[in-house]
């Protein structure tokens, strides 16, 4: 992250520091003419309401505000990352331990780019993902990944 995006975060997490409400994700850029700060917020043990991302978009809103950080227009987007939930960072494959996941890798890996199984988890040391894709278990670099997201299973 850059410099401004890391204050950004703090920023956003100070905000939301009063709720159960924690951030997921930031993002800061442009996008086509226009200036975007995405904030992705979650909570423990719950789903996040549209009421919810509402009120956090004020508390944010109001923070970033006062810390004067963005210094044009904007605009603020919060949403919660839904039930099917990118995983982007190493603690986010941390959170989804256990769970269903589809993860597709940019190059092939043991034959295949696409992988669907129980996520047992992320490994800090050596940087690898490991899934169990039906009782075979695939230890996918996290370098490889391309995109990776939580899976419900009907």
């Amino acid at each position: 992250m850059s410099k401004k995006t890391d204050r950004l975060a703090q920023t956003v997490t100070e905000a939301l520091s009063e709720d159960d409400f924690y951030l997921y994700w930031l993002d800061w850029g442009k996008q086509g003419d226009r200036w975007v700060l995405e904030v992705t917020i979650d909570r423990d043990g719950g789903s996040v309401s549209s009421a919810g991302c509402a009120d956090a978009s004020r508390k944010v809103s109001a923070g970033l505000d006062r810390a004067n950080l963005i210094d044009r227009s904007y605009e603020l987007q919060v949403s919660s990352p839904g039930i099917e939930r990118p995983l982007l960072e190493p603690h986010h494959y941390e959170l989804a331990e256990g769970e269903t996941v589809e993860v597709k890798t940019f190059a092939k890996v043991e034959g295949k780019k696409k992988f669907e199984g129980k996520l047992l988890g992320y490994d800090l040391e050596e940087d690898i993902v490991q899934i169990d894709c039906e009782g075979d278990i695939i230890d996918l670099p996290a370098a490889d990944i391309a995109r990776a997201t939580t899976k419900q299973i009907d």
